[in-house]
């Protein structure tokens, strides 16, 4: 029963994050990811998407990089093949104790932050790295939970 409602829970937010990008102007989004792609990025990385990061990128793959890469409040999100554990991004400049299984999906202005969720099989918390001192800050338990602080501007979601 849990499980279902996680999952519907995970289905009704994304589908709000489409609407709300639908009727952006500014946003270019790609084709869903192919199964191809979201297989080989969990083979390569040795990580599981877990279900909501799934959806998401089942439904749309980020933002087309080239054009129309920010929404309106400036927050770009990235296509799978974008993705980077956070110890490799910029020469691990945004790294941290306990970072190996953070991926960077979204970043705001241009890199003055940027959100990452936990891919071990533990736990998919986001949170927002690039803060002044450097300590992450944590965000949300879930992309889902992230999506609706994201969907409501709500203050968690940045510095």
């Amino acid at each position: 029963m849990i499980i279902e409602d996680a999952s519907l829970r995970a289905c009704e937010v994304i589908r709000k994050l489409e609407e709300s990008w639908r009727g952006q102007q500014e946003i270019s989004l790609q084709a869903p990811a192919e199964p191809s792609l979201i297989d080989a990025f969990e083979k390569s990385n040795r990580v599981v998407l877990p279900p909501d990061f799934l959806k998401y990128f089942q439904r749309a793959n980020g933002f087309d990089q080239a054009a129309g890469y920010h929404d309106e409040q400036g927050f770009n999100f990235w296509p799978l093949e974008k993705l980077e554990r956070i110890k490799d991004y910029d020469g691990g400049h945004y790294g941290f104790d306990g970072d190996v299984n953070y991926f960077i999906f979204c970043d705001y202005l241009d890199f003055c932050w940027a959100y990452a969720i936990n891919l071990s099989s533990e736990r998919n918390d986001v949170v927002l790295v690039g803060t002044e001192d450097s300590t992450p800050k944590f965000v949300s338990e879930s992309f889902s939970g992230f999506i609706e602080a994201y969907l409501t501007d709500d203050i968690s979601i940045y510095p």
